[in-house]
């Protein structure tokens, strides 16, 4: 019962992290909306620069996934993202849908792990995306090293099975696994904990 409810805290924690991402991105997308390629992204990025988000980098991205704005990046503009799996991702669906992505390669070629939204013209046509590029240690910040029995470890993992944040209790961080096909992984989920 008690590893239950740490397990629930815990994930009430990453919660709000993605909370603060997903604020993060809805303001940026606001912002470029009304500014377009004036928009002052590392602006909206100070205002989260001391919060529990653990934000890197602001990223808005037009339709054919060329920067428009980078935070902390004035040159960006034009730079070729559309390789990038959550720009891919959101657009093959529809509507709004809030896209937490596996650890990939951020604009500073670090593994970022992405938190992203398309950003729309006034009548409601997709015209980009808006990335909020997250640290895996963001994940695992929350966890209590001394909660973990000697050789267990914490993970973060999306519906997809993809870790997005791991913490041993040694207190090493590791992120990208694949445990979608763990006993662990499938009782988590089916137990409501993903």
């Amino acid at each position: 019962a008690e590893a239950e409810r740490a397990v629930r805290l815990y994930a009430a924690s990453i919660e709000r992290t993605i909370a603060v991402a997903d604020s993060a991105a809805r303001q940026s997308r606001g912002a470029i909306r009304r500014e377009g390629e004036a928009v002052d992204l590392d602006r909206l990025l100070a205002g989260y620069a001391d919060g529990p988000g653990g934000i890197f980098d602001i990223v808005a991205l037009d339709a054919d996934g060329k920067a428009i704005a980078i935070s902390g990046a004035p040159d960006a503009h034009g730079r070729d993202l559309s390789d990038r799996p959550s720009v891919r991702t959101l657009a093959q669906v529809q509507g709004d849908p809030l896209y937490v992505g596996p650890p990939a390669a951020g604009v500073d070629g670090e593994s970022r792990v992405p938190v992203a939204r398309k950003i729309f013209d006034d009548k409601g046509v997709p015209i980009g995306t808006v990335i909020v590029e997250l640290t895996p240690e963001t994940f695992v910040r929350p966890i209590d090293r001394a909660a973990l029995k000697p050789g267990s470890t914490a993970n973060v993992a999306g519906l997809d099975g993809i870790v997005r944040g791991r913490m041993d209790s040694e207190g090493r961080v590791s992120f990208g696994q694949d445990v979608s096909a763990s006993r662990i992984f499938k009782e988590a989920v089916e137990r409501g904990f993903a």
